[in-house]
């Protein structure tokens, strides 16, 4: 299954060292295999750059065949694919980047890798009616791109529930597959498990830590051709993402707030600097010269059609919509209802209401 360079970075990684580390390693030889075979002429190098502890466990690991076969054969059984830099199906656009990891750690439809990829991004802290808009648009993209994002309550998680409509997403995880966070997710972590991909760059038993989410944000910017942030704060991981798809050269987009709004400053923050302002899923679709599958045609009464024009400068307030209508408030409430349940339109609160997709 795996050929002798691949199944020496496996060993490699099987060590959680620091990445630079495991790069000194790396580089001793152009072959990492035959560091292995020939580990005592390098045993002085791997001490100096890991220390004599752990360099004693990894000549002790390579004592006998059997270290490597549990190892891979707890693989196998855990259904876990292992893509190195010396595999020919690992992200060609990993390859690109600084930092790529030695081993991606993959557990589902690893085809997906191979598809159009664009990631959906935003903070815990989301709005409402930014959630259900989150949720519209990895639908709609869905169908053309695998949305590519994280398991994080908020954005995340309506990221992946629409996209996953369509059976077309990939979770990036800061950990190994055995950990789920936040917990309450765990249902939705296993049924990409089972009908989408999850990858990590940790070995399955490596537990999270903070830093981790950092370095796995390179990773949610390198693999997608294009990122849209639905929400940040004033400082926030997200943002950071950002700025990875920025260095990296990928298309950005972010959705604009108002005033005021905290879980927006880093959306507008971004527009004013290099992002692509979004409200509608066909500014992410012109841009890549896509054309988005039509779902069933939606019904729509002139009343309603008229409301939606109404609304098409942004967030709308009942009243305004009444004035421009010639509509009392009482008559609209149940006509901005059939929108809401046609998908169509989203309440803010207080009365406001905003369009959803386009």
């Amino acid at each position: 299954m795996y050929n002798k360079e691949e199944k020496s970075l496996i060993w490699l990684d099987n060590f959680h060292l620091e990445y630079t580390k495991k790069l000194q390693i790396y580089h001793l030889n152009e072959s990492l295999y035959a560091v292995v075979c020939n580990f005592h002429r390098y045993k002085n190098e791997i001490v100096n750059i890991v220390g004599e502890s752990i360099a004693n466990c990894m000549q002790q690991s390579l004592a006998t065949k059997l270290y490597m076969q549990e190892i891979l054969g707890k693989y196998v059984r855990e259904n876990v694919i292992c893509l190195t830099l010396k595999s020919e199906n690992y992200p060609a656009e990993l390859l690109e980047i600084d930092r790529p990891p030695f081993v991606l750690y993959c557990k589902g439809n690893v085809k997906l890798l191979q598809h159009r990829k664009f990631s959906i991004i935003g903070s815990r802290q989301t709005l409402p009616h930014i959630l259900k808009l989150t949720h519209e648009f990895a639908k709609r993209l869905s169908t053309v791109f695998t949305i590519v994002t994280g398991i994080a309550d908020g954005a995340d998680t309506q990221a992946v529930e629409g996209a996953m409509e369509n059976k077309n997403c990939i979770v990036v995880l800061a950990y190994g597959f055995q950990y789920c966070t936040p917990e309450c997710n765990k249902f939705l972590l296993d049924k990409v498990y089972q009908e989408g991909l999850v990858v990590s760059e940790y070995p399955p038993d490596v537990a999270p830590k903070n830093y981790y989410y950092l370095e796995r944000n390179r990773l949610l910017a390198a693999l997608s051709e294009g990122v849209l942030v639905v929400s940040a704060g004033q400082k926030s991981g997200t943002k950071i993402t950002a700025n990875y798809a920025y260095q990296y050269g990928k298309s950005l987009f972010a959705f604009p707030y108002s005033i005021g709004i905290s879980s927006g400053i880093g959306c507008n923050a971004l527009i004013k600097q290099f992002a692509t302002l979004c409200t509608k899923v066909v500014d992410i679709a012109e841009v890549f010269g896509v054309n988005l599958n039509k779902e069933q045609e939606i019904i729509l009464t002139e009343i309603e059609k008229k409301i939606l024009t109404v609304m098409q400068a942004g967030e709308t307030h009942i009243i305004q919509i009444a004035n421009r209508t010639g509509l009392a408030s009482f008559e609209l409430a149940p006509i901005l209802t059939a929108l809401e349940l046609k998908k169509l339109i989203s309440s803010c609160g207080g009365n406001r209401y905003t369009i959803l997709v386009e």
